[in-house]
């Protein structure tokens, strides 16, 4: 549930006029006054319009933004391929050591229409740590910004690293949301070997 009340930090001190950054596992607050809070999603109390992702359903529409050139990602209109999305911070130890593993997995299977995008949780004032993690494991990975979290809060991240499986028509076909371990990367790559047999690819 760590990352959640981040995400819940970070929303509520959004509200009450304050800016909340996580780093190295810990969040620092910085005051920041605001005329008129705007009401915003929390992680134990989504808003009505907050999409929400589950095994068997349509990716969410949420929009993101790739790192460093502020084009739209859109997930949801991604289709024809596998797309591994895969949660992670710079602060987070875990989740940039898992990058290069899941990034050898989708190149591996390149040739058959699987791909990955690495979606970073970091704060404005953290691109040039994540600048520097991607350069260092994933270079050739698509990197977006998740900046108001709302793809974290609709998959339900709970922990990072998190990992999605998309098939090609857009339907999430393997969802964890914290960790479990060194069989994490096993289980991916049995998930899009499985979309794979079942499209055809």
């Amino acid at each position: 549930m760590k990352l959640r009340r981040i995400f819940a930090a970070i929303s509520i001190c959004s509200t009450l006029g304050t800016l909340a950054l996580g780093c190295d596992d810990h969040l620092i607050i910085v005051n920041e006054p605001r005329k008129k809070p705007k009401p915003v999603a929390s992680a134990d109390k989504p808003t009505e319009e907050l999409p929400h992702a589950e095994v068997g359903a349509l990716v969410p529409a949420v929009s993101l933004i790739r790192f460093r050139s502020e084009e739209d990602v859109e997930l949801y209109r991604m289709r024809g391929g596998v797309t591994v999305v895969y949660f992670f911070a710079s602060w987070s130890k875990p989740s940039v050591a898992g990058l290069e593993p899941y990034r050898d997995l989708a190149n591996h299977l390149s040739n058959r229409k699987v791909s990955m995008i690495a979606v970073a949780e970091d704060a404005d004032e953290s691109m040039d740590r994540v600048q520097l993690v991607i350069d260092q494991n994933a270079p050739d990975v698509m990197v977006a910004l998740d900046r108001d979290h709302k793809l974290g809060l609709a998959f339900g991240v709970e922990d990072l690293p998190a990992v999605a499986v998309i098939d090609p028509d857009g339907i999430v076909r393997f969802l964890r949301t914290t960790p479990k371990g060194k069989d994490d990367l096993k289980d991916v790559e049995a998930s899009i070997l499985s979309v794979l047999k079942t499209a055809r690819l």
